[in-house]
C-alpha cells in the first residue's frame, strides 16, 4: 500500500472546510506555492475528494470582500486637506443606494450635461510654420578650399630611353 503525506481523510478533511485549494494548503500548514497548489490538487483528484464546493479562481468568488468599504462610509464629507475619492468608487456608492444615473441639468439623460451657461471656448491658435534652424557660421568655410574631385594636371611623359647607345 503506497504511503502518502498527506492522507485521504486529512485531504478529505481540509477540503471539506475550505473553499479552495490554497485555503486546504493553508488549513495542512503547506507552503503556498505552485508545486505544492498543483500537488495538492492532483492529490484530491487521485482520491476523488469533492470539490464542487470551491468558489474558483478567486478566493471570495461569490462573496463580498471582508474588509470592502461600504457606500455609507464612501458618501461622506471628507475633512479639508484630505485626499478625494475616486469618482468611480462614488458612482458605485450612488448606485449601490439606488440614486438614479441621470443628469440634473438636462433630465432625462444619463452622465454629466455641459450647463448652458459656459464660458465661450477659445478659438485654435494658429501656429507658424517652423523655420529651420540657422546653421552657425564656420569661419574656415570662406578659405578657398582646393577641388578635389578633378584630376591632377598630366605631366609630359618623357621617352623612355633606349637600350642603343652610339
Amino acid at each position: 500500500m503506497p504511503r502518502y503525506k498527506y492522507s485521504p481523510e486529512r485531504l478529505a478533511a481540509a477540503a471539506a472546510q475550505a473553499r479552495s485549494v490554497t485555503e486546504v494548503m493553508r488549513l495542512l500548514g503547506v507552503r503556498v506555492s505552485g508545486g505544492s497548489h498543483a500537488h495538492i490538487s492532483r492529490q484530491l483528484k487521485r482520491f476523488g475528494i469533492d470539490t464542487s464546493h470551491f468558489t474558483g479562481s478567486a478566493h471570495n468568488k461569490g462573496q463580498r470582500g471582508v474588509r470592502r468599504t461600504t457606500s455609507s462610509q464612501l458618501l461622506v464629507r471628507l475633512p479639508a486637506g484630505s485626499r478625494r475619492t475616486p469618482g468611480s468608487r462614488l458612482k458605485w456608492a450612488l448606485d449601490d443606494i439606488g440614486v438614479p444615473e441621470e443628469c440634473e441639468v438636462v433630465p432625462g439623460r444619463s452622465g454629466l450635461a455641459r450647463p448652458a451657461a459656459d464660458p465661450p471656448r477659445r478659438p485654435p491658435q494658429r501656429r507658424l510654420p517652423r523655420q529651420p534652424a540657422a546653421q552657425p557660421q564656420d569661419p574656415l568655410s570662406e578659405l578657398p578650399q582646393p577641388d578635389r574631385h578633378l584630376r591632377r594636371p598630366q605631366q609630359e611623359r618623357r621617352p623612355a630611353p633606349s637600350a642603343t647607345t652610339t
